[in-house]
């Protein structure tokens, strides 16, 4: 199955695209605001903006409620609950190929940074665990990693030294700090990642913030090396 997309395309001649996944309930929409933002600024002309819309499917934690969602959840605010791995690995897959287009349509896995918020972050995670070509960077948003099934089997070394930039608020009450830091850890010591970068937000809850914002435009400009 294939994604339906929001896509902003570079005002001038693309060089490079970001693709963010929306959190879980939300939309595309949700983060047009971003390209809307940054193309309004020279250095950021040229990058193309990607905005997957997850499936609508029944939310087992919510009665069975059809919501947006790139996998299941059974039950909320736990992360040592049942995982639905299929679902997971399947949005995965479906971001790997997004990815694939682009490289299709001329831009460079190097020049392509993938992102999220809550769990479309947890998703950007996943693809760097496991996609097999070079990415320029990965945003995690309020998100954390629980999916530890299967990783072994899907573990690619590829990104492994690629600048993985993951913000958090510490007063987060949906995604509890200590998560963030746990998948951290997790990426750093358990999986080899080496370039891991958790930024703490004081005061943050489960959204974002205009530090957040500006650190999030300079990793942009930064790893897609913009003027």
């Amino acid at each position: 199955m294939s994604l339906n997309t929001l896509r902003v395309n570079a005002p001038i001649k693309a060089t490079s695209t970001v693709i963010i996944l929306h959190g879980l309930g939300d939309s595309a929409d949700g983060w047009r605001f971003l390209s809307d933002l940054l193309h309004q600024y020279e250095q950021f002309k040229t990058v193309n903006f990607i905005f997957p819309n997850a499936p609508i499917k029944p939310l087992s934690c919510a009665g069975g409620q059809r919501m947006s969602q790139w996998f299941d959840i059974f039950d909320m605010g736990n992360p040592n609950a049942r995982q639905d791995e299929v679902g997971y690995w399947g949005s995965v897959s479906r971001i790997n190929n997004l990815i694939e287009d682009e490289t299709n349509n001329g831009i460079d896995s190097s020049k392509i940074i993938i992102g999220g918020f809550s769990q479309g972050a947890s998703v950007s995670l996943g693809v760097a665990a496991s996609y097999e070509k070079k990415l320029a960077g990965v945003l995690c948003l309020s998100g954390f990693f629980g999916m530890k099934q299967g990783i072994t089997s899907r573990l690619k070394d590829t990104n492994k030294n690629t600048p993985i930039f993951h913000g958090h608020g510490d007063l987060d009450p949906v995604i509890n700090i200590n998560w963030a830091r746990a998948t951290a850890k997790y990426f750093k010591n358990d999986l080899g990642f080496s370039n891991y970068d958790l930024q703490e937000y004081p005061g943050m809850a489960h959204s974002t913030c205009n530090e957040e914002i500006s650190e999030i435009a300079e990793f942009i400009t930064a790893k897609l090396s913009l003027k």
